[in-house]
């Protein structure tokens, strides 16, 4: 008895053996299939090679050589006769009575054709030497005619050539046709005899059904790791039919990063330990290669001794969540090296917006603020601080003689060498015009005479087409008694309006004035000073950049206009005065600090009432500049620039005509100017020449006569060989569309949506008015974006599509300002070196 039950147990076991090895090939039922077609198809091709199955191409071949070999006799006797009609008759007949005979032909022993039909010349290849082939057949002559010559005749091809050719012969579709009826056969053989061994019958019908309804993908594996179920859920998801996943061993799935490595599986854990796994996130490639992701979770399965039989997989597809979180990551990744980008670009653009762009020299307000950095300095520390002021002798003649394009390099030449013979720390500045100042920290007044002896001479020796510029300097410092950094540049000009009336090529220095003799200055418009005065820029710096913060706009327009005002006043009033019609430029708006946004960005016209906000900023400008000043002339220039040179009406309380201070009607004309040329949200921007026009219409009445028209001749002069730069973006524009940008990525990745929409709506009021049309539509979507509380990939995406844009705006600005610098400064090199 106990014999049998070993019997018995060693039968199970040999059959459940069976049975697994089995289960081993069902995922690989249309593997077998195509292994056995391919061996039916080498038996095939061995029958053929071996001559068991006729081939029809061979047999045409004989029947061809046949036919030939009894025409050759007929002809033969036409060719003994001597008969060269019989013979012709004799192949007529032969290709009539066939079809596929194209030509045909009588050949004499040495090679001359004695009678053909067909273009036989043309249609034969073969030479004497080479053997007949199934197209082309050579039937020697018998008997007596043997040694006069031979029959030649060219049949229609028995197959095409190339692959199309062999695709029509006999063989190809003898091959064909049965390895395509034996793989379907077989397949269905396969699939019948392969049923009854089914892994997935283990599993009742009942509980399939049940666990096909789950969304969720779901596995049942046995002791080895085989699949023995897979749901419905997991075929549609990895696109493999469940009788091709049957039998396969899960680890042999393309999961990403463990190439068939089962201790890392959470399912090798749970056949192992026998605890169930959970929360473990893989990847698996499906059908179509891209990846999918799953949260698993594995169970083992008992029988009722606890021993483990298997064990069940439960695959949560969280590939939506996840590509969603990626893609959240990615655009955060990009938005922050965007925001890295643009800042990195705001300070390339600062750094240019120090500097003059012809000269590459430091700006009057960059050069202001260090200025009175190294004022504040030299009197705190006791150490002497000297200013030259340089000109170009008879610069004027140099424009007007060979053009502007030889100022122009004159003025790089010049700026060129004063900054290669300047020390680190010294200060070049193109002060205006062809005027350079030089400010030198820690050097007395001897010092500066000498440093200004050695740029006299350099200067000197530089050659332009045959001729050579000279130079005035004018040498001051602040041991001379100037109390203010504007005194110390008064005396340097004062130094240097003695040098050029005294021969010019010279150095003056401010304490040997007395030596010269008092000249006259030329007369000039009525102006009011305040030596005893003084304008702290770096308070004028910090309030243009409140006004910026607020109103980009307006700060870039002040920042024009403050440009307009220089070109004018230069030469026409004191040098003092024209620091400070440069102040009042740059603070003329800055009362519009105190406007509501929904007024100052209000892209229709103004109600009386809004209107009558809008005139109280220059009252509100005033009130600011007295407080932070105290400088009456500035707070004057400020409050009466909107007077009418012949009084207006709507303001009868201001000044009027020469009663009006110059400052004051300099910047009325250049304000009027540059918002006549530059774009509003309710009208576009008038060319330079309707603005003149307009001027002119108003000199009298508006605008002071003799202002208009020493405006408009020095601003004519500026821009007949310079384009006009008020039409083109500028460095402060693209610094503040980038820092905007700038603020919003920061305000997007910190969460602070009500920051976001007022950025949004500054970005698109700012875009409108400087007509950036790409820019403006994307922050108008980011405003709307954020009004319907979008969520934060979508407003990430959007802020980065505007990141990439203002990059574009400030690398088309950036480029040519670098390449421009690059050339210009090779060209200078290159005269310095002929030179």
């Amino acid at each position: 008895m106990f014999k049998q039950l070993r019997l018995d147990s060693n039968a199970d076991e040999i059959f459940m053996r069976l049975k697994n090895g089995v289960m081993n090939f069902l995922g690989g039922r249309t593997l077998i299939a195509a292994v056995l077609v391919f061996l039916t198809a080498a038996v095939i091709t061995t029958a053929i090679s071996l001559g068991l199955i006729p081939d029809r191409n061979q047999l045409a071949v004989e029947e061809r050589n046949s036919v030939c070999k009894t025409v050759s006799l007929n002809a033969a006797l036409a060719v003994s006769r001597n008969s060269r009609e019989s013979t012709l008759e004799v192949l007529q007949l032969f290709k009539a009575s066939r079809n596929d005979v194209l030509s045909a032909a009588i050949r004499k022993k040495d090679g001359r054709l004695w009678a053909e039909i067909g273009n036989h010349s043309r249609r034969w290849d073969l030479n004497s030497t080479q053997d007949s082939t199934e197209d082309e057949i050579r039937t020697q002559f018998l008997g007596a005619a043997q040694s006069w010559g031979h029959m030649e005749v060219v049949f229609s091809p028995l197959r095409k050539p190339g692959v199309w050719g062999y695709m029509q012969s006999t063989t190809f579709r003898l091959v064909t046709f049965v390895c395509v009826s034996c793989f379907v056969l077989y397949t269905i053989f396969l699939r019948r005899i392969l049923r009854g061994m089914d892994p997935s019958q283990a599993v009742p019908t009942r509980v399939r059904s049940a666990l096909n309804i789950l969304a969720e993908g779901l596995l049942v594996l046995d002791q080895n790791e085989r699949i023995m179920l897979a749901n419905h859920a997991f075929e549609d998801i990895l696109g493999i039919p469940s009788d091709d996943l049957q039998g396969r061993q899960i680890s042999t799935l393309p999961w990403e990063g463990h190439a068939g490595q089962t201790e890392y599986f959470p399912w090798s854990f749970a056949l192992k330990e026998g605890n169930p796994q959970s929360g473990t996130m893989l990847r698996l490639q499906t059908c179509n290669q891209d990846y999918r992701t799953f949260i698993v979770n594995a169970a083992p399965v008992r029988n009722h001794t606890n021993a483990i039989l298997g064990v069940v997989v439960c695959l949560e597809d969280v590939t939506p969540l996840e590509q969603e979180r990626n893609e959240l990551n990615k655009t955060l990744m990009q938005l922050e090296a965007s925001r890295k980008e643009i800042s990195r670009q705001n300070e390339h653009l600062r750094i240019l917006a120090t500097l003059d762009p012809l000269t590459e020299c430091l700006n009057r307000r960059s050069f202001f603020e260090q200025f009175e950095t190294q004022y504040m300095a030299s009197q705190l520390n006791e150490f002497p601080l000297s200013c030259i002021m340089v000109d170009i002798d008879h610069f004027k003649l140099i424009n007007d003689r060979r053009g502007h394009a030889t100022g122009d390099a004159v003025l790089k030449s010049m700026s060129a060498t004063l900054r290669r013979l300047a020390e680190q720390n010294d200060l070049v500045c193109r002060y205006g015009g062809e005027e350079f100042c030089i400010l030198l920290p820690d050097a007395d007044l001897e010092r500066a005479y000498f440093v200004a002896e050695r740029f006299r001479n350099a200067v000197s020796e530089l050659e332009f087409n045959g001729f050579r510029v000279t130079s005035s300097f004018g040498i001051s410092s602040s041991l001379l008694g100037a109390t203010t950094p504007q005194e110390l540049l008064q005396q340097a000009d004062k130094a240097l309006y003695l040098a050029k009336n005294n021969g010019r090529n010279q150095c003056v220095r401010w304490d040997h004035a007395d030596r010269f003799p008092a000249i006259e200055e030329a007369p000039k418009l009525h102006t009011v000073t305040s030596e005893t005065m003084t304008i702290p820029f770096h308070s004028v710096s910090a309030l243009l950049s409140t006004l910026t913060y607020r109103d980009p706009c307006t700060a870039e327009h002040s920042v024009r206009v403050a440009d307009l005002c220089v070109l004018t006043g230069t030469g026409l009033i004191p040098a003092t005065d024209v620091y400070v019609l440069e102040i009042a430029a740059l603070l003329h708006d800055i009362g519009k600090v105190g406007i509501p946004d929904s007024i100052l960005m209000k892209p229709s016209s103004l109600t009386p009432e809004e209107r009558n906000i809008i005139d109280a900023h220059v009252q509100i400008g005033v009130n600011i500049v007295r407080s932070t000043f105290a400088h009456p002339d500035l707070a004057e220039a400020i409050m009466h620039h909107h007077a009418w040179y012949d009084g207006n009406p709507l303001r009868p309380d201001l000044p009027k005509g020469r009663n009006c201070s110059t400052l004051a009607r300099i910047l009325a004309v250049a304000d009027a100017y540059d918002a006549m040329i530059s774009t509003r949200v309710y009208r576009k921007a008038r060319t330079p020449e309707e603005a003149f026009s307009e001027l002119r219409q108003g000199a009298g009445t508006q605008f002071d006569p003799a202002i208009v028209e020493t405006f408009i001749k020095k601003l004519s002069e500026r821009t007949a060989f310079h384009e006009d730069e008020t039409k083109k973006i500028s460095y402060e524009t693209a610094m503040n569309i980038g820092q905007t940008i700038e603020n919003l990525a920061y305000a997007l990745d910190t969460r602070q949506k009500p920051c976001l929409a007022i950025l949004a709506g500054k970005l698109k009021f700012a875009a409108q008015i400087r007509d950036l049309t790409n820019i403006g539509d994307v922050a108008g979507r980011l405003e709307d974006a954020i009004a319907h509380d979008a969520d934060l990939e979508e407003l990430a995406q959007i802020t980065q599509q505007l990141l990439d844009l203002c990059r574009t705006v400030q690398r088309a600005y950036i480029q040519p300002v670098i390449e421009t610098s690059k050339i210009d400064m090779c060209v200078v090199e290159r005269e310095s070196s002929q030179n």
